[in-house]
């Protein structure tokens, strides 16, 4: 139990420390065509397997955490960049340099006074075009730095989304599963009779859904957490993918989960089953939106399985 809690905890910290790290005007060594215009750069993948259950299931395979996001506007999803520019925080429109501020039309007979106040005032200023999602563009004059500090909210939402995500205490599931493992004949699986499988510690924080906010300097970010899919790897090299948590086995129960979340092993022997939540969580604030992917993996747990035995009567 400690092993596995140890382990969410470090695949839950790594992630977290992973996903939107290059928040910022330049993502530094990030793949440019997994980047959005603000930085936020997709991180790893996986596949866990498709679905299955019954008798076979999948080939086993593993799934890695990711983490994506994007730009709201008016409650849509837009880039965070495009031809226009990169999308302000503050100006609500995309900005893009257009070049040095042009010079007044009464340049020529301005007096040198008045052509001094002129570039004292506008000293290290840029043109910039501010243009609406749609359509719609306008100019203004700014100092570079100021237009870079103006173009992100003043904390990273990524930063409160791993925060609220931080106070879930996500964790795997332990392992429910029928016949008992056990060593005794008569907790023994049996080659091709169903096997039940389910989450044995059901609760928020292991099989969903969960909720949760963080919030700094005027931004809120609050997210949404759910179980996407149950992975079963069954140790001989094939796994079940179930749409839910599983039904509980009880005393009496016989035939195929009604959960249809089972198993059905061809040979005999010792396996290792281990089940894999993978979690959907969806977050927004501070302009943006997001998902993060993660996996969490449960402690493998032994399965007995033998042949059934024939009693012959004379």
């Amino acid at each position: 139990m400690l092993t596995r809690k140890l382990t969410a905890l470090l695949a839950l910290t790594l992630l977290l420390l992973t996903i939107g790290v290059a928040y910022g005007p330049t993502p530094a060594s990030a793949d440019p065509g997994k980047c959005d215009g603000y930085g936020n750069c997709s991180v790893g993948d996986g596949d866990g397997g498709g679905g299955g259950g019954g008798g076979g299931g999948d080939d086993d395979g593993n799934a890695g955490g990711s983490s994506s996001s994007t730009c709201v506007y008016n409650g849509k999803d837009i880039p965070c960049a495009t031809g226009d520019g990169r999308w302000s925080y503050k100006r609500q429109c995309y900005v893009k340099e257009t070049g040095d501020i042009a010079k007044p039309d009464n340049w020529d007979d301005m007096t040198p006074e008045e052509k001094a106040k002129w570039q004292a005032k506008n000293n290290g200023l840029k043109e910039y075009s501010c243009t609406k999602p749609g359509g719609g563009t306008t100019t203004f004059n700014e100092d570079p730095d100021e237009v870079i500090n103006s173009s992100y909210p003043p904390v990273n939402p990524e930063d409160l989304a791993r925060e609220a995500l931080a106070k879930l205490k996500l964790s795997p599931i332990d392992v429910g599963i029928a016949p008992k493992t056990s060593d005794v004949p008569e907790d023994q699986g049996i080659v091709g009779m169903p096997i039940w499988l389910w989450a044995s510690n059901p609760a928020d924080n292991t099989t969903g859904p969960a909720e949760a906010s963080a919030s700094d300097q005027g931004i809120t970010v609050r997210l949404k957490a759910k179980v996407g899919s149950y992975k079963w790897s069954m140790g001989d090299g094939k796994a079940v993918r179930c749409n839910g948590k599983g039904t509980p086995w009880k005393k009496g129960m016989t035939g195929d989960s009604p959960s249809g979340c089972g198993y059905n092993y061809m040979k005999s022997g010792k396996y290792e089953v281990t089940a894999t939540t993978t979690w959907k969580v969806e977050w927004e604030g501070g302009g943006m939106r997001g998902t993060i992917t993660l996996p969490l993996t449960s402690d493998p747990e032994t399965m007995h399985v033998t042949e059934a035995q024939t009693v012959v009567v004379n």
